[in-house]
């Protein structure tokens, strides 16, 4: 009885070190996926971003203020 109870024991030990194997090759191979998919999803943001400028709102200027603007409320007098 004990001899069965241990054949018994080492066949549900290695059929759930199996599974356990086959689960995790198949959970690593959707976070590669992911991950791929992911990176190129981010990548093409900057390109569409890219294409949807027009002509004229790349013909707005903006005046940024200089050193001399930003530290003449502190200079001498």
């Amino acid at each position: 009885m004990k001899t069965n109870d241990l054949n018994h024991s080492n066949n549900f030990d290695l059929v759930s070190r199996e599974v356990s194997v086959s689960q995790h090759k198949q959970s690593s191979t959707q976070v590669v996926v992911g991950v791929i998919l992911t990176s190129f999803v981010l990548a093409l943001i900057p390109i569409i971003y890219g294409f949807s400028l027009t002509s004229s709102s790349t013909q707005k200027t903006v005046i940024v203020p200089g050193e001399a603007t930003l530290w003449s409320p502190l200079g001498e007098r």
